[in-house]
């Protein structure tokens, strides 16, 4: 079976659900038909797959949770889609306090967490795993690179959370050298990328992978060359590239999640990452099914792109490729637009490198020239 985890779980889950929450009993009733005749994974397997477009779309229509949500969430965030996003409970929701222990990150660390603290929940999701650990934590934010290191020397920060990138960044200003360890998520980092930070700036860098609705789903642990599914908190389906088949685990294939919480199960959700095992470990993430993309930790989803083209009036070719250790935004139009940078980071929040105008350019497209995500 193509599958990681216990499927009695889900079966538990769903008994829960039936029997404790009759609101989303309903809605997954007219969703998922025959959904609690469900006794087997050949049965589950049988039901749709939920696609982020659908997501969005079903939140679009009953705002702002698509009526899937019956309980008072503790925290409220928005990610790229529009995709809206909630927190229903303190540490076990996004459970990043598993990565950060696994990599050795503890009570005697400083830690500078570079993620956002608003609208997002990336900042949220690692405040919380230090603050689970009872490890102190400097809530940097999104800042410049200059500030950050700065920030780092002044606090003598020996842990670092963010993306890759920013971290070469950072580590490139800093004076004291006091950062020996890093989580680093939401940006491919390479087995050159890890020997790079290690040599030049002397930090152990290890990554995690999650996404905003369920939080964490795999993280490296010490000692372990591939990253280890949370199979306690989800059930994990490997899936054919965008269709509903299963796949070998060794073989490349579309990561489909169930969270295993009976407030917001997220049946059979679909997180568009292509991934590929090895004795269960995630060997990494080597691509989309769709065309969209992540870049410095900010996804562009093709049907949100499609939006923006469509709006301004425009066919645009969105190229994301790598200079040195950073990745940068190339926009190839079909005609000249006013203020399209300043658009563009309005609505994605990530700035352009470069805009080219190519008359022939007939459809909307998103090109990806980087390295795989996976290791290398």
């Amino acid at each position: 079976m193509a599958f990681l985890g216990d499927f009695g779980t889900v079966i538990s889950l769903l008994k829960k659900i039936y029997d404790t929450n009759p609101p989303l009993r309903d809605f997954l009733k007219k969703r998922y038909s025959g959904i609690f005749n469900v006794e087997s994974y050949d049965d589950f397997r049988k039901l749709p797959i939920l696609r982020k477009s659908e997501y969005s779309k079903i939140q679009q229509d009953n705002p702002p949770f698509g009526n899937l949500i019956n309980v008072k969430p503790i925290k409220y965030f928005q990610s790229p889609g529009p995709i809206n996003n909630v927190k229903l409970v303190d540490y076990e929701h996004y459970r990043f306090y598993k990565g950060l222990n696994a990599v050795g990150f503890d009570e005697n660390d400083i830690v500078v967490n570079s993620f956002g603290y608003s609208i997002t929940p990336a900042g949220e999701m690692f405040d919380e795993a230090c603050r689970f650990l009872n490890i102190p934590v400097f809530p940097l934010g999104p800042t410049d690179s200059s500030k950050a290191a700065e920030l780092v020397d002044t606090f003598s920060a020996t842990a670092f959370i963010g993306t890759k990138s920013f971290l070469i960044k950072v580590s490139e200003q800093t004076k004291k050298r006091s950062l020996k360890k890093a989580y680093l998520i939401a940006e491919k980092m390479t087995e050159d990328d890890r020997i790079y930070i290690k040599k030049e700036f002397g930090i152990d860098a290890y990554q995690g992978y999650g996404v905003a609705e369920v939080g964490m789903i795999a993280t490296e642990v010490k000692g372990e060359r591939y990253m280890q599914v949370d199979t306690d908190a989800i059930f994990v389906e490997h899936i054919d590239p965008g269709g509903e088949q299963d796949v070998e685990l060794n073989c490349f294939g579309e990561l489909v999640l169930t969270f295993l919480n009976d407030k917001l199960p997220f049946i059979r959700f679909a997180t568009g990452d292509i991934v590929s095992y090895e004795n269960r470990f995630l060997k990494g993430i080597f691509g989309r099914v769709d065309s969209s993309v992540k870049v410095k930790g900010v996804f562009i989803h093709f049907w949100q792109f499609e939006d923006f083209c469509n709006k301004i009036g425009a066919k645009i070719r969105l190229i994301v490729d790598n200079m040195g250790k950073n990745d940068i935004i190339l926009l190839q139009v079909d005609r000249n637009i006013d203020n399209l940078k300043e658009l563009f980071k309005s609505k994605f929040g990530l700035s352009i490198g470069g805009i080219e105008v190519i008359n022939s350019i007939d459809k909307n497209e998103i090109v990806d020239k980087r390295t795989n995500w996976g290791k290398e």
